[in-house]
């Protein structure tokens, strides 16, 4: 089974295993419901990308819902679910003792062993001029918003743009990025080809003009490296990043100081 296919997906919204799809269907309903309260990130979103997002999470309710689950598991074995900007998603994961996370955490270390992918719902995906009449501003500046690195999230499909229906422009300063390069690319700006050897790469502003990407090797630590780009380089290459459909993309939740140490 291929990468995606066993996509293993972290929930946050509740502590406790689940392991019925009526301990599923509450769950989601109470994510729901925290929404509707006003709780979490997705309710600082402007009314109409909150609706949006309020009804995408009212769909995958009902797919899941309409779905059969294997019942009470066991053996370590639970449901997760997951709802973010690319799609929603319920897996089925192993949870148990890993020999590895035991070396390098404590011995009472637990991680997922294996994990299926049984659901996956992705939003309506918007063109450019439906995205910007949503947001009442001009195609220009939608495109603009993409080549600047705050919308992530949009897809191109061959030469047109495509965004997700409840996505918001990032505002303010520079967000942090992570780029999963799950295959190689064939279409990198000249001077980046050597991406390719890589399987991960960060970037964070270092002032106005200056950006730092660290960069992960496919197979050799001793061969991550560290590049400073100036503030076109970085729009061209992360045009590119966000174009590619095998490249996964990620916001703002880097702990760049950290993610540079462990280079």
């Amino acid at each position: 089974m291929g990468k995606k296919n066993k996509e293993a997906v972290k929930s946050t919204e509740s502590l406790c295993r689940i392991t019925t799809k009526e301990e599923l269907v509450g769950a989601i309903e109470e994510h729901i419901k925290g929404l509707k309260t006003g709780e979490g990130a997705e309710a600082q979103k402007s009314v109409k990308s909150h609706m949006a997002y309020l009804d995408f999470c009212e769909r995958f309710l009902s797919m899941v819902r309409k779905r059969e689950f294997p019942e009470n598991l066991s053996g370590g074995w639970e449901y997760i679910f997951g709802i973010t900007e690319e799609s929603a998603i319920i897996a089925l994961q192993l949870v148990g003792e890993s020999e590895i996370a035991k070396k390098h955490y404590d011995k009472d270390a637990r991680t997922i062993l294996e994990a299926y992918v049984l659901i996956r719902m992705e939003p309506r995906m918007l063109a450019v001029e439906d995205y910007a009449q949503l947001h009442e501003v001009n195609v220009g500046t939608v495109r603009q918003w993409i080549r600047r690195g705050k919308i992530r999230s949009a897809q191109k499909l061959g030469k047109e743009w495509r965004i997700p229906e409840f996505v918001e422009p990032a505002g303010g300063k520079y967000r942090d990025g992570i780029f999963m390069l799950d295959d190689k690319m064939t279409c990198l700006p000249e001077g980046f080809e050597y991406l390719n050897d890589y399987f991960c790469a960060a970037i964070t502003q270092v002032d106005k003009d200056t950006y730092k990407m660290a960069l992960q090797h496919m197979s050799d630590p001793k061969k991550n490296r560290l590049v400073m780009l100036n503030a076109k380089e970085r729009e061209r290459l992360e045009l590119a990043l966000i174009s590619d459909p095998l490249v996964r993309c990620m916001d703002g939740s880097l702990n760049f100081e950290l993610f540079e140490k462990n280079l």
